[in-house]
């Protein structure tokens, strides 16, 4: 396939900081950095292809300027001091992941601007390029389901590849629609608030003109007031106003005494002695 690989960087983390074992190196703890090279070297064999772009969240929000409400419940859920250690732990890896691992390796393809999401990145670059490239966005967060007119979506979770065609099967809709959807349904993992007892299967039913408008829940769309949708849509669509253009870097060079460098310098001897070695060489050294 050779395509471009969009990584929501969020969605690979917290997949690995629940997953991977303790790992220390020179008593540091590495484990995310040793998950995260491994993802890569997998999505590269799986897909063959060394294009990689690499999308990141920043830690303040413009989102939030506007609903304070937004992911208030997922950043203040209560956890453990184990559980607090652990995180502390492995956004510290991410940071050098970021800012060391990933140059060294040779990725140029870095994106992280501030009060903007790793999505705002994605659509930005899919929706600027996707007509002249093959894009594959690793992720699980379904509003990037607007995207799919321009690129593919795969979930590692669940190891599927889902397309434009998949999208309309399933909902009945074109996918420069679902921002619409999330408008009036609101998005439940975000707390964006929609229309009370209003899930997305109605809201397209709204949207499709097949729901009655009879029903209690037409009415409760048609009563709610614009204001909230207008919030609401410039909160889910994709990437949010004011976004920055972004550029990708076609230059990348990759050598394999990099390579060779990081997994030595964070103690990854298993993965000079295994198939992990023979992938990065031929995917990434050796050309394709």
């Amino acid at each position: 396939m050779n395509p471009t690989l969009i990584i929501d960087v969020s969605h690979v983390f917290y997949s690995l900081i629940w997953a991977m074992p303790e790992l220390t190196n020179a008593e540091k703890e590495v484990h995310i950095i040793f998950g995260f090279l491994n993802k890569i070297i997998s999505l590269a064999n799986k897909f063959n292809t060394n294009k990689f772009v690499f999308c990141f969240d920043s830690k303040t929000s413009k989102r939030k300027e506007i609903y304070p409400q937004y992911k208030e419940k997922r950043n203040k859920k209560d956890k453990t001091p184990e559980e607090r250690e652990m995180f502390q732990l492995g956004f510290s890896q991410l940071h050098e992941i970021r800012e060391s691992v990933l140059p060294k390796l040779g990725f140029k393809n870095l994106f992280l601007e501030e009060s903007y999401e790793a999505d705002d990145s994605i659509a930005q670059l899919v929706f600027k390029y996707g007509l002249n490239k093959e894009f594959v966005v690793i992720s699980s967060d379904n509003d990037l389901l607007q995207l799919l007119d321009f690129c593919k979506i795969y979930d590692s979770k669940s190891g599927k590849l889902y397309g434009r065609n998949d999208f309309i099967s399933e909902y009945g809709i074109e996918p420069n629609q679902w921002a619409e959807v999330k408008k009036i349904a609101g998005c439940t993992s975000d707390c964006v608030e929609g229309v009370p007892e209003v899930g997305e299967k109605t809201a397209i039913k709204f949207i499709t003109m097949d729901l009655s408008q009879k029903s209690v829940k037409y009415k409760a769309i048609e009563n709610t007031p614009q204001e909230v949708f207008n919030r609401n849509l410039k909160l889910v669509k994709l990437p949010f106003d004011g976004f920055p253009d972004l550029k990708l870097s076609i230059n990348e060079k990759f050598e394999l005494k990099d390579f060779v460098g990081i997994c030595e310098e964070f103690g990854f001897r298993s993965l000079l002695n295994s198939k992990s070695f023979d992938i990065w060489k031929e995917k990434f050294c050796e050309g394709l």
